[in-house]
Parts: C-alpha cells; structure tokens; sequence
C-alpha cells in the first residue's frame, strides 16, 4: 500500500504544478535542474515574476533561500531546514518510469534551447 499511496501523492504533486505553472518539465528541463542563480541542486522551486498586470509570467527555478530574497522574506529559520527537492525527485522518478532522459523529453515534447541566457524562461503563459 505505501506504493500506491506515494504514486497517488506524485500524481497529485504532478498535476498540482502543471496547474500553477503550465509546462513545469520545460522550466526544469531549461535551467538543467540547478537554481539559476547559484548552480545549487537542492531545495528547489519555481519562482514567477509577473510583468505587473498578472497576465504574463515569467518562471525561473531557483533555490528557497534565493526564492525568499526576491520576496525579501525573513524566514531564516525555515530556509535552514534544508531538505532534498521534491521537485528534483520527481522529474527523477518520471525520467526512469519512462525509461531514461530521452523517452522523458520525447513524452513530454521538452525542446533544448528555450532559456533567453538572463534566466528567464522564455515559456510564457496567460491566465
């Protein structure tokens, strides 16, 4: 039973970020799965700056510490619980349910070269 239940819960994670992000894969797929800031690959997530008027989103993936300086946020003490991330574990887990990193990209349509250099990903979304 545990099985099944951590399947549902990756289920679930899955189509929660498709919901808030659009093509989360892509994004994490863009910055090779490290934060575009400092290279780190734990404690990641994805960061939406939006252009002021909510309608387009840019999506950069970058570390929580990272994540709380942008939102000028002082939680020092939630930073410092530093914990392996569940969005790098996933893309691990999908990327050998589908029999490694290229039947990945082919099953979801991940295209190389999308990143503008400045870590902005170039998908953009409307709401």
């Amino acid at each position: 039973m545990p099985l099944k239940n951590e399947a549902k819960r990756l289920w679930d994670r899955n189509n929660n970020r498709t919901k808030r992000y659009g093509n989360w894969r892509q994004i994490y797929h863009n910055a090779l799965g490290m934060c575009e800031i400092c290279g780190e690959v734990d404690n990641l997530e994805i960061h939406e700056e939006t252009d002021g008027i909510a309608v387009i989103e840019w999506h950069i993936l970058c570390t929580k510490c990272h994540l709380h300086i942008v939102h000028k946020d002082n939680k020092t003490e939630w930073i410092n619980r530093k914990y392996s991330s569940r969005l790098a574990q996933d893309i691990n887990l999908e990327i050998e349910k589908y029999g490694g990193l290229e039947n990945w990209r082919q099953k979801f349509l991940l295209k190389d070269g999308l990143s503008n250099g400045n870590g902005i990903d170039l998908y953009k979304f409307q709401r």
